[in-house]
């Protein structure tokens, strides 16, 4: 009876660990908030944000607004070890949901990234913040945009 009381205890303990572990899975980049401003994609144009993952992902999510439409779309290019970096995930978008486009990615490491949107159909844009993030900046055409950071919270989901 003592044995199935220490296991069940332990198996309690195990669990309560694993939900603490799950809680931890997300790490808001740029977290989003009131003092946003939505940028809008142009033709011929790309937005990106560099980033420092501390954990391993296979989930983004980048709040990008499409000012309330149902029929924008945009290309999405995940890239290791910065802007220049090598492409590791790309997919195309259409019928983007306002503020909610999430990517369900292979999963990748920690290390640094760079998120960007490029090819718009129809109105979308990215939610940009003052300097909220020390790890990375904004891009815009290819070149940071100093003192500014986009939107974007990555997770790991089981």
């Amino acid at each position: 009876m003592r044995i199935f009381l220490k296991l069940a205890a332990c198996t309690l303990l195990l669990m309560g660990m694993a939900g603490v572990v799950y809680a931890q899975t997300n790490q808001a980049i740029v977290e989003p908030g009131e003092d946003h401003t939505p940028v809008k994609l142009e033709e011929q144009a790309t937005l990106g944000q560099d980033f420092i993952a501390t954990q391993a992902f296979n989930s983004l999510l980048l709040p990008l607004p499409t000012w309330s439409t149902t029929t924008s779309g945009f290309t999405f290019t995940l890239r290791k070890h910065g802007p220049s970096g090598e492409v590791v995930f790309t997919q195309d978008v259409t019928n983007a949901a306002d503020n909610k486009s999430e990517f369900q990615i292979p999963e990748q490491g920690i290390g640094r990234y760079y998120a960007e949107i490029s090819q718009p159909a129809g109105q979308i844009g990215w939610w940009t913040r003052g300097d909220v993030y020390e790890r990375g900046t904004a891009y815009s055409n290819g070149k940071p945009v100093i003192g500014n950071d986009r939107e974007l919270i990555i997770s790991l989901e089981p």
